[in-house]
């Protein structure tokens, strides 16, 4: 099902912002996850309700006599890893205020940031000679 596929996507998306993020946000991106997992709670339930007597019928429609459809590991694999999702995301909405922030050395240059960085000139002329061609390899 691509939507289980999607929403799993925007589940992932979230673990990767929650690790990034400080506070509040931490908090709110979290909670997003949390929304993703549950909705991948909806989509697989209605995958197992559903999809079975829509394939059957497009089976029957494509000129299948008696076609005839089972549910495999793979879903119970699905339905396992929706309850881990669920479970882990409620408890990083819980936990996450608690957990360690990334330094600061991994933010944006410039931001918050009071003292210039030095200018190597050794740095500044090598660009300097790319600009007017020449190549400061050779």
């Amino acid at each position: 099902m691509a939507l289980a596929a999607a929403v799993s996507l925007v589940l992932l998306a979230s673990w990767g912002v929650v690790l990034v993020t400080r506070g509040v946000v931490r908090r709110v991106v979290a909670g997003l996850g949390l929304l993703s997992a549950l909705g991948l709670a909806v989509v697989t339930y209605a995958g197992w309700a559903r999809l079975p007597d829509s394939l059957v019928e497009s089976l029957r429609q494509a000129g299948v006599e008696s076609p005839g459809t089972e549910v495999t590991g793979w879903f119970w694999a699905a339905v396992l890893a929706t309850l881990v999702s669920i479970a882990t995301t409620a408890l990083a909405v819980a936990w996450c205020p608690d957990w360690p922030e990334m330094g600061s050395r991994y933010d944006a240059p410039g931001a918050d940031r009071d003292e210039p960085r030095p200018v190597d000139p050794n740095s500044l002329d090598l660009w300097k000679s790319m600009d007017e061609g020449r190549d400061p390899t050779a």
